[in-house]
């Protein structure tokens, strides 16, 4: 057996925690106070796949493999007073009462160093009682401090003390606007560029493209964060089902990286789930091809992806529920190949997992669960637009020196922004030259 390790760092990330773990409970017949009440007994072999994410204490009970960190303690707090409260211990649960002030650097400098070394000495004696650590998962939003800057900064710190582990980042960027901070400019592209060099695998949220989904289906009567984070639950528990229910396509994290990742210099990936649909619309249920053709559309994706633009690396396609082999048949693997465009050196396109684990939902979520869900993640230059929008940003505020005093108070130098902008320059001309490449051997098999 093997284990997983989740971090949830900065308010994003612990936010993000509540819904997902009372999901996960409720997935694996759990109790909110880890009680194990299965209906049935379970197989051997779910039973380990469980212990990757849960961890069994001398009580017979079980709480995540899990650790909670904000500098200050708005968001830990909550989860100590809500609805998780005798999930956690106590030392999961690791915050201060002071502040990042909103920089990327400030988040692990003076006063906060103590926050890092707590953190890594609360990860370092769970992963002792690991019999195989497998790796880590990190949930974190890139735009504030902490997210971005002690999540990154955690993801270092762990590769340097476990060599042979591996990690899965799951990333919210902030909402661009017209009048956004302009520390957020600087925290995305420092934070980026820290993913690219200690990430192995990163899934990129984009909180717009989610509240867009809301905001446009007249059926969700509201648009909300708290909204927005029962549908990365969602997302977080569709991908990771075949880890917690013992699959084939990503049985381990070292997968994801081997399925997707072709380049190391390239380990981002996006992200589209279905159904998202109301528990106000009279319900459909749709069928398994219904719902993978569905993916590529923009009212799925959760990062405003333009699929018919962007030329896919690699691609993953993982439905669960009430799915055999045979619905992913001949006419939907065709029907992927119309909707996406697959780079010709590349020859295995789409993988296909399946998991007969059937989807749930929260009583407080607004989203409507039916017997089968999908959800899909690409390897696709169609991130080039959202990172060079995060350059262009970042060169609006820089170019105006505009509130660059915090981050040299924090210990920054003109250069790490210089270089920060030149690695995510690169990557988006990577994406360029894909898509360029691309469109050329097009146009010359169309003549």
């Amino acid at each position: 057996m093997s284990e997983c390790i989740s971090l949830h760092v900065g308010q994003g990330g612990v936010r993000m925690s509540d819904p997902m773990w009372r999901l996960f409970c409720r997935e694996h017949e759990m109790t909110l106070n880890g009680s194990h009440t299965p209906h049935q007994t379970i197989p051997i072999l779910e039973s380990e796949a469980m212990q990757k994410v849960f961890e069994e204490t001398n009580l017979g009970k079980y709480r995540p493999r899990a650790v909670l960190v904000d500098v200050e303690p708005t968001a830990t707090d909550a989860i100590r007073s809500g609805q998780c409260r005798d999930l956690f211990v106590s030392d999961q649960i690791i915050s201060g009462t002071g502040s990042t002030n909103n920089t990327f650097f400030g988040s692990f400098g003076g006063a906060n160093h103590n926050i890092l070394e707590e953190s890594l000495n609360v990860i370092r004696k769970m992963a002792e009682r690991c019999s195989n650590l497998e790796g880590f998962m990190l949930f974190h939003a890139i735009g504030g401090g902490t997210g971005s800057g002690l999540g990154t900064r955690l993801l270092e710190e762990l590769l340097d003390r476990f060599e042979k582990s591996q990690n899965l980042t799951f990333c919210v960027l902030p909402s661009p606007q017209p009048q956004s901070p302009s520390f957020e400019a600087y925290n995305n592209l420092l934070a980026l560029n820290s993913l690219l060099n200690v990430s192995h695998d990163t899934t990129i949220y984009e909180n717009a493209a989610m509240l867009d989904i809301f905001e446009k289906d007249p059926f969700f009567y509201t648009s909300t964060m708290d909204d927005v984070n029962h549908l990365l639950a969602q997302s977080v528990s569709a991908i990771t089902t075949q880890i917690r229910f013992d699959g084939t396509l990503f049985p381990t994290l070292a997968d994801f990286q081997t399925n997707l990742v072709l380049y190391p210099l390239i380990p981002f990936v996006s992200t589209s789930f279905a159904p998202i649909s109301s528990i106000q619309r009279t319900c459909q249920q749709y069928s398994p091809a219904e719902l993978i053709l569905s993916l590529p559309t923009s009212t799925n994706q959760l990062a405003n992806i333009n699929h018919k633009t962007g030329k896919i690396l690699a691609a993953s396609i993982m439905a669960r529920g009430d799915v055999v082999p045979k619905d992913i048949g001949q006419g939907v693997v065709l029907g992927m190949t119309k909707l996406l465009t697959f780079v010709d050196w590349v020859p295995t396109g789409s993988k296909y997992g399946l998991s007969y684990r059937p989807p749930t939902r929260l009583p407080d979520s607004p989203l409507y669960s039916g017997q089968r869900s999908a959800c899909m993640l690409t390897n696709t230059t169609g991130l080039r637009p959202i990172f060079s929008g995060i350059v262009e940003k970042f060169d609006e505020k820089f170019g105006r020196k505009e509130d660059l005093g915090r981050f040299f108070d924090d210990g920054a130098e003109e250069t790490d922004f210089v270089e920060a902008r030149e690695s995510l320059s690169r990557l988006v001309g990577d994406y360029y030259e894909v898509e360029q490449e691309v469109d050329e051997e097009e146009e010359l098999q169309d003549g």
